[in-house]
């Protein structure tokens, strides 16, 4: 049994994802999976979990290899609920990745990455923290698009807070190499 590095994608997909943000959105998905697919540690380990989230978040590809990722049309709903969605995925980790065994030392430890429109206030509590930080993530990152109205709110949730979706790809390449390297 082989080590997987388990990456979920939470997708802001409220009634605030329109025009350009809704093809920026696919771009941005299609780019980093792209990107994961010319690395080949990110090739051989990677698996990716997409939760679309809007006022509740849905498990729309559950832990799967990069390789077999296809394009989800994605629907938009109502008003975002960050918080539900945070402890959402906590819940999808705590089920998919796989613990130590003897003989196996199990996955690597997971990263989460929002890719969110940042025209909404992230409504979070510490609840939702507690809740996703019973994780044991190997790093957070939020990714929102230029000039975000909400983007330092978002720090209470990690301050790996970047305010442009194109540098996703390379932003999560780089958090992940990181925790490899230590």
């Amino acid at each position: 049994m082989s080590r997987r590095l388990p990456i979920y994608l939470l997708l802001d997909v409220s009634e605030d994802l329109t025009g350009d943000l809704a093809a920026g959105l696919q771009t941005t998905v299609k780019g980093i999976r792209d990107s994961c697919l010319s690395d080949s540690m990110l090739f051989e380990t990677g698996y990716v979990s997409l939760i679309a989230y809007a006022e509740t978040a849905v498990q729309t590809i559950p832990l799967t290899p990069l390789d077999e990722i296809k394009p989800v049309t994605i629907k938009t709903g109502k008003s975002p609920d960050i918080g539900q969605a945070l402890r959402f995925a906590a819940e999808c980790a705590e089920r998919e990745v796989r613990p130590p065994a003897p003989g196996f030392r199990g996955d690597f430890s997971p990263f989460l990455f929002v890719i969110a429109t940042g025209k909404s206030s992230p409504r979070i509590d510490e609840g939702d923290l507690v809740r996703l930080r019973r994780v044991e993530w190997g790093g957070i990152g939020v990714f929102l698009p230029k000039d975000p109205s909400h983007a330092e709110e978002w720090k209470i949730l990690t301050d790996n807070v970047f305010s442009d979706w194109e540098l996703a790809a390379v932003v999560m390449r780089g958090l992940m190499l990181r925790q490899w390297l230590s």
